[in-house]
Formats: structure tokens, C-alpha cells, sequence
């Protein structure tokens, strides 16, 4: 039980964690954002598989298959595209 609280106070609400959380969310919003309004940003296996989706389910097929596509890749392939979706330098 020590250790529990120790990691809750030390690390699991440490300052810093909380903004790499939030930067995580916006993140993720804006590529399935981005992906919802177009589907070619994605790559073409996914595509198919977004287009699939929404021909079996309408929209929350094609929003699944996104989520799913999401959830697959890197945080660092992540954050790319978002930077390059946004024209971004650098995630803020």
C-alpha cells in the first residue's frame, strides 16, 4: 500500500505527467478529426478497411475503423502526423 501511494503522489500526478497526458489527447482528437473529415490521410490499407467500416456500419464503422487505426500506431508516428497534418514544428 506504501508503494501504491507513493507512485499515486510521486509520479502518476506529477505535473509534467499531466501535460504529456494532455498533449496526448489533443493529438489523438486531431488525427481522428482529420481522419474523419478525410480518409485519405491515411494509409490505403486503412483506407479500405475505414471504407469497408462505413459501408457496413455507416459512420460508426467508419469512426471504429479509425479508432482502431489509431490505437495501433507509435506515439512517435502519432505525433508526426499530427505535425504533419498541422504544419507543425513542434506539438504545443
Amino acid at each position: 500500500m506504501a508503494l501504491k501511494r507513493f507512485l499515486h503522489d510521486s509520479s502518476y500526478h506529477y505535473y509534467r505527467v499531466g501535460g504529456m497526458a494532455m498533449k496526448a489527447k489533443r493529438t489523438v482528437a486531431a488525427l481522428f478529426d482529420a481522419m474523419m473529415d478525410g480518409i485519405r490521410v491515411m494509409p490505403s490499407a486503412h483506407q479500405e478497411w475505414a471504407r469497408a467500416g462505413e459501408r457496413a456500419l455507416g459512420e460508426t464503422g467508419r469512426a471504429r475503423a479509425i479508432e482502431d487505426y489509431i490505437a495501433e500506431v507509435t506515439d512517435r508516428y502519432a505525433i508526426a502526423g499530427y505535425r504533419r497534418l498541422h504544419h507543425r514544428v513542434e506539438l504545443t
